[in-house]
């Protein structure tokens, strides 16, 4: 006998079909929701951002040759790598699953791989820590006669060696919890990154607390003043309003380290730990890292959307900041070189 279903006709004894089931998506991609409906949208997001991170790299370049002082080449890497790396989102928290999830088909795309993705993240972030300490040992010494007395040097001798804390400490970790799944190494990571940029925020607020500004300080100049024209090598060069929003952009960070990303990794060892999931040996995990699964669900990508937007649009946003503040086009430092020259 036909049914009313196949005829596409309902009565009064045919039962109500089911309501669809609502998408999956757990608090944090509810909250995600709010700025992005589907991943892609995001993806696309976070592409877009990186290429115009990359064209503020080339202005730089542009507006500083024919030198090339450190931090440029410190700031390239990063900023490139955040591009590389936002083309190629890798997936680290799939479930229980033991594999890598990527937007990008893995059979095709093997520069998309988590070993990949590892080995240019290793390279990156320890060329913006290095650069980070760069910039806040040329913010305290060039207020080192203000703070005379209530322990600016001291801030400056501490702050050196603070990048260590990443790229020897934080990397290994990194490594190590990609390798084996032991959530726990990655505690230990984001916690080393809290430390690093801690002592980077206690130094540069004790410098912000000073009243003397730093066009008026005529302090030691910042580290590499080889390489610096007549007028960049002054500290003059670094705006308060500038070093303020590093400041707060450095404590933000540590919060959002604290706060978000070091429960998020101790809840996902917790979870491994009731579901019975034990670490990988470390020749087995290195050699999955090569692998990588196409995940496009979005409440999987929920709860690394928002480290990751943090990590590819706004630290390559304040890697470029620290350059174009520090260093002056030759053609600037040239007009001052010569007004100088003829008071």
């Amino acid at each position: 006998k036909k049914s009313h279903a196949a005829e596409g006709v309902r009565c009064a004894q045919c039962p109500a079909p089911p309501p669809p089931p609502p998408p999956p998506r757990n608090d944090e991609g509810a909250l995600m929701g709010r700025c992005f409906r589907s991943v892609r949208e995001w993806a696309f997001c976070l592409r877009a951002s990186a290429w115009l991170n990359g064209l503020l790299v080339a202005l730089s370049w542009w507006r500083l040759s024919p030198r090339v002082p450190p931090d440029l080449l410190l700031m390239s890497t990063y900023v490139l790598g955040c591009v590389y790396r936002a083309h190629f989102p890798i997936l680290w928290a799939t479930g229980g699953k033991r594999t890598y999830g990527s937007l990008s088909a893995p059979q095709r795309f093997f520069l998309g791989t988590a070993m990949v993705d590892q080995l240019v993240s290793h390279v990156a972030e320890s060329a913006f820590v290095v650069q980070s300490e760069h910039f806040v040992s040329s913010v305290v010494a060039a207020r080192r006669q203000s703070l005379r007395g209530g322990g600016g040097e001291g801030w400056v001798r501490g702050v050196g060696g603070t990048h260590l804390c990443v790229t020897v400490v934080a990397r290994a970790a990194c490594w190590l919890g990609c390798a084996t799944h032991n959530k726990m190494y990655h505690v230990l990571e984001e916690s080393m990154w809290a430390v690093a940029y801690g002592r980077f925020f206690i130094a540069l607020a004790s410098s912000c607390c000073s009243t003397t500004d730093l066009s008026s300080t005529s302090s030691s100049p910042p580290p590499y003043d080889s390489i610096r024209t007549p007028s960049s090598s002054s500290p003059s060069t670094l705006d308060n309003a500038h070093v303020l929003v590093v400041t707060v952009s450095f404590g933000l960070y540590v919060l959002l380290l604290s706060a978000y990303d070091v429960p998020m990794y101790w809840q996902q060892w917790r979870d491994d730990a009731r579901a019975g999931r034990r670490p990988l040996p470390l020749v087995e995990g290195l050699a999955m890292m090569s692998k990588t699964r196409k995940v496009t669900d979005y409440a999987a990508w929920a709860e690394d959307m928002p480290w990751m937007c943090a990590y590819f649009i706004v630290a390559p946003l304040l890697s470029v900041s620290f350059v174009q503040s520090t260093y002056q086009p030759a053609a600037h430092a040239t007009i001052k070189e010569m007004t100088a020259g003829n008071d």
